[in-house]
């Protein structure tokens, strides 16, 4: 009998586990194949950086070798008579060396005899490019045993012409130490084997000696023709690199390397017949593959602990004592915690009899005992109406034919009443008694989840609002580009067709006039509409911050003035302002003050039809605060106005009430936004009333910090004497062609010498060459290539000869904004002028500068 008994336990346990080993073959089958997927991804994406690495070099080194024979040829044609007439060419090719920095620049005479700085000569009769630049060509050229070094070398050559005759052929060279610099790349803390090649597979240069030595310790040939038949490379890959280098063109590749497989890309230089080819660091794909590995050992580990614990769990669950005693106290226990999670009642289910027992007696007016038909029924009395009576029934059916392995049956109960005053209910039935495999008894929980409820219906509300507004936005952005493309288009259309006009007319001087005015007001109204928007931007990114100082309310008030004076008069607006204030001197940040009465000014002015009037009223009114006041201007004028129903919509972004195609006016709907963002900032409030077609008042109030009158400066007048430019010598650093032949032109005209550096790197290269004094100051433009101009500003500060460091700078960038203003202060620049700009103010500007 004993025999049997432990028979039939072999068997149950044996039943249970088959299923188990069934899953854990399949998750160690599943786990093998997720291995192998994620070393295959990590090759693909492997091969996706080793390729942007290649590209990106060989684009570098193609700009490198178009910028090297560029600067050769113009070698060759501003020295020309130089190298006709001198006999000694080492002091001029000395000086070309340290001014162009290339390693060797090199003079090859019409006799095929080859010229350096150090006095060397060779015989250059049988090079290539010799033999090509007496032939007028120049061009890029390889050498690889440099006759004068024994090195590997690039050049560029190019003929050296007087009088339509060849004397001689330049040729300036990198040397392979020079490239090497330039190729070397790290991944992941290795190195990457990177190779300059030739189409005939000859290693020209390589990223590090001492890895490519390794390397070839290790059998790996020198050239890469030789290496693509060593065991690294498949023949099918070894195809596909030797087509790439001889054909120049693009391929990936595998590598098979010693401590696994790696990938490799060779891309083309479009400059010449060279190709770059770069490896993946073997040792970098090592670490990935076995990140993955260990990932999957650990998780292997973790599946036979999981399966021994659930072996375990087995054997000694049928060692457990099933006695009634022992199943009361886990029922007793069971309650316990069910009302220690806030349940509200507690029924255990005799499933057998299909009856029940109150252990709870809380939350529900029912009997302690009795049959669950009774209860179902009760559930579908106190349940909302539109709660289906047949979910309630499924629930019940569910209990009395559960099957173990089934999950615990669910209800989600509303009781009726109001949606904010409904109680909602989560029971759940749970099995706590098992005979021979039949559930027989078991708990129903009711949980109250009726403040839970309300947070998710709050919570969808608030989802549903955030849609709501989202789609406002968008609305209204799309609305904004719309009518953002017809105002921008509608500048650039009369810019481009004064302009074509200007072309067609130029000899009849007023046509001529006319048209420049239109395309000046025209560029006006653009750069007016790219202000603003990039002024929204700046707010809605919270980079905004207010630099107060101490200011004038009399002397922003009469340059406020002077701005629209002029403008309304032209236009037969009659414009009067008063200013009825007791202090005179306020701390304020007087641009972003500007800006917020221009843009309400601007549309006072536009908005005022001819014969209307705009009068501004500017008063001092009291404050809480000690030291402060407020201070209050109204704008009022006789023009358009709104209608009452757009008001609430004013300071809305990208928001007009009509667009301008209907109104004839520019704009861009972000005005008044900026205006009421601004005044936010600034703690300040505006009050907008408007009549249709009777006019529009614009009240506005900001507390300001008063300040004592004897402390302002008193600013000198702005004016230059032309006389003081003649001869003076300015370094203007602006990579941008037509930047710089603007600039040139009007700073010429003025009477400057002007000479140009393309980046940073190259204006303080001129600036050091040259004596303390030979330039007088330096225009520095921001954004440039190779050095910007706030790095090149530090670096002459940081000069040790005072006469060079303290030279004058003054930057002329298209970065407008004033933490762009304070970051060139920061770096060491004299002043700030944002493109455009106009010529008048930096005439102003160059006076002070040079005044000082």
């Amino acid at each position: 009998m004993e025999t049997k008994k432990k028979q039939s336990i072999r068997f149950r346990i044996g039943v249970k586990l088959i299923p188990i080993l069934v899953v854990l073959v399949a998750m160690l089958a599943a786990f093998f194949q997720f291995s192998k997927q994620n070393r295959e991804s990590t090759m693909e994406r492997n091969e996706a950086y080793i390729e942007d690495f290649a590209k990106s070099l060989s684009e570098r080194m193609d700009t490198t070798f178009s910028s090297s024979l560029s600067v050769v040829r113009s070698i060759a044609n501003v020295y020309s008579d130089e190298f006709a007439q001198s006999t000694d060419y080492s002091e001029l090719l000395s000086r070309l060396e340290m001014e162009a920095q290339f390693d060797h620049v090199r003079f090859v005479d019409s006799a095929g005899y080859s010229h350096t700085s150090a006095h060397e000569m060779g015989d250059m009769r049988d090079r290539d490019y010799y033999i090509r630049g007496m032939q007028g060509e120049s061009s890029v050229t390889l050498v690889l045993d440099s006759r004068f070094n024994g090195q590997r070398q690039i050049g560029f050559y190019a003929p050296v012409t007087v009088d339509n005759t060849i004397v001689g052929v330049v040729v300036a060279f990198y040397n392979e130490a020079t490239l090497r610099r330039d190729i070397q790349y790290e991944i992941y803390n290795y190195q990457v084997q990177t190779c300059i090649v030739t189409s005939e597979g000859k290693t020209l240069v390589e990223s590090t000696s001492e890895a490519m030595d390794a390397a070839y310790a290790n059998g790996a040939p020198t050239d890469l023709c030789d290496f693509i038949r060593t065991d690294y490379v498949s023949k099918e890959n070894a195809k596909i690199i030797s087509r790439a280098y001889t054909e120049s063109t693009e391929a990936s590749f595998v590598i098979n390397g010693k401590l696994g497989d790696t990938v490799g890309y060779i891309a083309p230089l479009s400059s010449s017949s060279l190709s770059i080819y770069m490896i993946f660091p073997e040792g970098a794909a090592t670490e990935m593959y076995a990140s993955v590995d260990q990932v999957g050992r650990r998780l292997v580990i973790v599946l036979f602990v999981v399966f021994g614990a659930y072996i375990y769990f087995l054997i000694m669950s049928h060692f457990v004592n099933l006695k009634r005693e022992a199943e009361q106290n886990r029922i007793a226990n069971y309650v316990a915690t069910a009302e220690n999670a806030v349940s509200k009642e507690l029924l255990l289910i005799h499933i057998p009899e299909k009856t029940y027992d109150d252990l709870t007696k809380n939350e529900l007016p029912i009997e302690s005992t009795g049959t669950i038909t009774s209860l179902k029924n009760y559930l579908i009395y106190i349940s909302d109406s539109q709660q289906k009576d047949a979910e309630i029934e499924e629930f019940f059916e569910r209990i009395l034919k559960y099957e173990p392995a089934e999950h615990f049956p669910s209800l989600n109960l509303k009781r009726s009443g109001e949606s904010e005053t409904a109680n909602y209910y989560n029971i759940v039935f749970v099995p706590v008694e098992t005979v021979d495999g039949k559930v027989t008894k078991g708990v129903i929980i009711f949980r109250d989840a009726t403040l839970e409820r309300r947070r998710e219906e709050a919570s969808r509300k608030q989802l549903e609002e955030a849609k709501r507004l989202a789609e406002q936005a968008n609305a209204a952005k799309t609305s904004f580009l719309f009518h953002m493309s017809h105002d921008i288009r509608t500048p650039m259309n009369a810019i481009m067709g004064f302009t074509e006009l200007l072309r067609k007319y130029q000899e009849d001087p007023e046509k001529r006039i006319d048209y420049l005015q239109k395309i000046e007001n025209s560029s006006t109204v653009l750069l007016s509409l790219i202000n603003n928007v990039l002024e929204m931007a700046r707010i809605e990114k919270g980079t905004l911050e207010l630099t107060e100082n101490l200011c004038s309310v009399h002397s922003f008030n009469d340059k406020l003035y002077t701005i629209f004076d002029d403008m309304m008069e032209r236009k037969n607006i009659t414009f009067t302002r008063t200013i009825e204030v007791e202090h005179a001197s306020v701390y304020c940040d007087a641009i972003k003050l500007r800006e917020i009465f221009i843009n309400i000014l601007s549309n006072a002015y536009k908005y005022t039809n001819p014969g209307g009037t705009v009068s501004m009223t500017l008063r001092e009114c009291p404050s809480d605060r000690e030291g402060w006041s407020i201070y209050e201007t109204k704008i009022t004028d006789t023009g358009v106005g709104m209608e009452e129903s757009f008001l609430p919509t004013l300071f809305e972004e990208f928001s007009r009430e009509h667009s301008s195609t209907d109104t004839k006016v520019d704009g861009t709907g972000l005005g008044m936004s900026i205006v009421k963002r601004l005044l936010d900032l600034m703690n300040g409030e505006i009050d907008v009333e408007s009549k249709k077609n009777v006019g529009t008042s614009i009240t506005v109030r900001i507390p300001h910090r008063l300040g004592d009158e004897s402390e302002l400066e008193e600013q000198p007048n702005a004016t230059y004497n032309p006389e003081a430019f003649r001869g003076k010598r300015i370094l203007l650093a602006e990579d941008n062609d037509f930047n710089a032949e603007i600039a040139e032109e009007i700073l010429g005209s003025a009477g400057f010498v002007v000479e140009r550096a393309e980046n940073g790197a190259e204006c303080v290269q001129m600036l050091t060459a040259m004596e303390p004094g030979y330039y007088d100051l330096i225009l520095m433009d921001v954004q440039m290539p190779k050095m910007n101009g706030y790095d090149a500003t530090r670096i002459i500060r940081g000069l040790t000869d005072r006469r060079l460091s303290q030279i004058p700078i003054l930057a002329m960038t298209a970065n407008a904004f004033e933490e762009d203003r304070q970051e060139a202060f920061r770096s060491g620049m004299n002043g700030h002028l944002a493109k455009p700009v106009a010529v008048s103010e930096l005439l102003r500007e160059l006076s002070n500068l040079l005044a000082e």
